[in-house]
């Protein structure tokens, strides 16, 4: 009788992932100065121009950006996390319209199947996705490779 081996495989790696993040950029960007308009603090950002990574390795950087990812608290569904972005944003809606003048901004949604998905697909509400485009914001979508 031939020796059973257990899966590498671990329970829900086909599951795929996602990240939601709301970015701010501009060729000219300050962080800075949309950290002190919108009395938020970033999950990352960076001046234009080149920075050397941990690592050593050079980092050209074409755009100044601004990045809010919600925390990690806020839900496992990327609905739910869009939620918290809004709710952390919306307040500011009035100041945020203001630095849209010179800068863009997006709301980047980006998914990567499992290995073993064909499909992965979820349904953005109108009126959720409404909310960020009338703040001037648009919706970016990723699909990723595993």
């Amino acid at each position: 009788m031939a020796k059973k081996t257990k899966s590498k495989t671990r329970a829900g790696s086909g599951d795929g992932s996602f990240f939601v993040i709301f970015r701010v950029y501009a060729r000219d960007l300050d962080p800075q100065e949309i950290t002190e308009k919108l009395g938020i603090k970033p999950s990352t950002s960076w001046l234009r121009g080149v920075e050397t990574a941990a690592t050593g390795k050079k980092i050209a950087r074409q755009y100044g950006q601004w990045n809010l990812i919600p925390p990690a608290g806020s839900g496992a569904a990327v609905i739910k996390r869009m939620e918290k972005l809004l709710s952390m944003i919306k307040p500011h809606s009035e100041v945020l319209k203001g630095i849209l003048k010179t800068a863009h901004a997006d709301l980047n949604i980006v998914v990567r199947p499992g290995k073993d998905q064909a499909v992965m697909g979820t349904i953005f509400p109108a009126k959720l996705i409404g909310q960020f485009t009338d703040m001037g914001i648009d919706i970016r979508f990723g699909l990723h490779s595993t």
